[in-house]
């Protein structure tokens, strides 16, 4: 009985986690701290912790798909390749969706081949596009461009 009490517990802990990591998400509210403290703690439940984020990807709720398409790129485990396959050819993914499970799949070393991302994603070229716009526009602007600059020299070594 009370083993059973503390995988209860254990998988509520679980739960919790997971929900704090998508809502965080979501909402901005989560630093990357926090984010990296998450991630180390989902780590330690190891094999139920797989089994929830592979369920993440193949969820009605854009917000638990991305969660679970970012979880998947931290934990790098084999296990998530087939779930985000799947995405690939979910018709509720956007997208750029589909390129981030892409992107997370060649990250883990199960890379998409051409001819499917292009079959997924007819648009391939827009959607990269879309997607580097925001970043694009950011370094466009002289003040971020200029911290950018900065913060670069900073990691440089000196010469």
């Amino acid at each position: 009985m009370k083993q059973k009490d503390g995988q209860n517990e254990s998988a509520q802990k679980l739960a919790r986690l997971l929900a704090r990591f998508r809502e965080g998400l979501a909402d901005g509210t989560m630093t990357a701290g926090e984010a990296m403290e998450i991630i180390e703690k989902v780590r330690v439940y190891g094999e139920a912790a797989i089994r929830r984020v592979a369920e993440m990807p193949g969820s009605s709720d854009k917000g638990t798909r991305y969660a679970g398409l970012v979880l998947a790129r931290e934990l790098q485990d084999r296990r998530l390749i087939a779930p985000l396959r799947r995405m690939l050819r979910d018709p509720r993914c956007d997208e750029e969706e589909k390129l981030f499970a892409a992107a997370v799949l060649a990250y883990s070393g199960a890379p998409v081949d051409e001819a499917t991302l292009r079959q997924v994603i007819p648009d391939l070229e827009g959607v990269l596009k879309a997607s580097l716009e925001p970043l694009l526009s950011t370094l466009e602007d002289p003040v971020y461009a200029g911290a950018l600059l900065e913060t670069i020299g900073k990691w440089l070594p000196d010469v």
